[in-house]
């Protein structure tokens, strides 16, 4: 997450530091129920049930060959 910028997802399951998940600078940032009250600064949260599986579906949508 420290390397995302603006144009990058993110995702955060809650297993990761809070301090990482607050410094990101990601445009969108997946992410659990439990952690939509904590949006950092300038970062879209999509919070997902799943975010294992949301963040899988967004990349085979984006990269369809990929095995």
């Amino acid at each position: 997450m420290s390397q995302a910028g603006p144009p990058h997802l993110a995702f955060n399951d809650g297993k990761r530091s809070k301090s990482d998940f607050l410094s990101t600078k990601a445009g969108w940032c997946l992410v659990a129920s439990n952690l939509r009250e904590t949006a950092p600064e300038r970062t879209a949260l999509i919070v997902a049930a799943s975010v294992g599986r949301a963040y899988a579906a967004i990349a085979a949508h984006f990269y369809p060959q990929h095995e």
